[in-house]
């Protein structure tokens, strides 16, 4: 699958100067290194100030690096910076970026315009996308109106009104409550699916990326210091999963002693049933559960994984 953005050590530090003399420089990016394929969900993950949404305004072309090259779709912005733009959708910034006394129609026709979207093509798009948001019913009324979840759909409606092929997100579910959250989280799969959008975003809500993505980054010290998939991510850090099972009767001797080898079992005490407890590392679970799969006598199992803000937690 090809790269469809590829930043290649990126540098980029402020200056802080006081009476027009520099007193400090700080190195938010340093020999970055990042590649995004076609099709895919990837999660840029750290603490704050760790240069996340830094390297999203050098990605959209908002900022330019000190030094390093940045490529999206073989291209760079110095060649083709309008080429580059027209197929790009992004969503940051919050909803300062909508025009709360215009209705949500009258939103994207502007923005549509804006982008150069030809007049018909424009028309299909607006309802197209905002049938796609569920905003359809609503278009005719002012944003002033919306609630924080109903202008955070628009906001994704105005970033897929030109068709990008990528769509870029700086922490979109901030400040939205739960539901409201898990419709939007929802509605990103959906267009990764349907319309096998490549997408970018930036959380603090682990279990966010561990839901959306199939790759993710980690930024610390202004690099990415480790990056994969979560199955990678657990296997790299030899993290120790729990298997919990039940039986029709007492485990057999050699059973036991082959999942004792690769694990600790430890013997629970539930309703006098065969109950029992297995710690292990991420790499055997699946050859735990072939084994007890193949003794005909397993009533119930259940993995209780690693999460991402497990593995997460190691790397702070």
């Amino acid at each position: 699958m090809e790269d469809i953005i590829s930043c290649k050590n990126i540098h980029k530090s402020y200056i802080k100067k006081k009476w027009f003399k520099t007193v400090k420089r700080n190195n938010v990016l340093k020999n970055l290194n990042i590649k995004i394929k076609k099709g895919e969900v990837y999660g840029l993950l750290g603490l704050n100030g760790a240069g996340k949404t830094t390297l999203i305004r050098i990605i959209t072309g908002i900022l330019v690096p000190d030094n390093g090259t940045v490529e999206l779709f073989k291209m760079t912005y110095n060649e083709s910076e309008k080429e580059i733009k027209s197929k790009l959708g992004v969503v940051m910034g919050g909803d300062r970026s909508l025009y709360w006394k215009l209705s949500a129609e009258e939103n994207l026709e502007f923005f549509g315009t804006l982008y150069n979207v030809p007049k018909k093509k424009l028309k299909e798009n607006i309802q197209l996308y905002l049938d796609y948001v569920g905003l359809s019913k609503y278009k005719k009324n002012l944003v002033e109106t919306y609630s924080k979840g109903m202008k955070q759909r628009l906001l994704i409606a105005k970033s897929l009104i030109s068709d990008p092929e990528v769509l870029i997100l700086d922490e979109p579910t901030v400040g939205l409550d739960i539901q409201v959250a898990f419709e939007y989280r929802n509605l990103l799969k959906k267009l990764n699916e349907d319309l096998n959008l490549t997408i970018l975003l930036t959380t603090h809500y682990l279990h966010e990326a561990e839901e959306l993505c199939s790759r993710v980054g980690i930024l610390k010290g202004g690099s990415i210091i480790e990056e994969g998939t979560i199955d990678y991510l657990k296997k790299r850090n030899k993290m120790e999963e729990i298997i919990e099972f039940k039986l029709k009767s007492k485990i057999e001797y050699n059973l036991k002693k082959k999942i004792s080898n690769i694990g600790v079992i430890k013997e629970l005490i539930v309703d006098n049933s065969f109950s029992y407890r297995v710690k292990t590392s991420s790499l055997y679970v699946e050859q735990i559960i072939d084994l007890l799969s193949s003794q005909g006598k397993l009533l119930y199992l259940e993995v209780k994984g690693i999460t991402l803000e497990d593995i997460v937690s190691n790397y702070f």
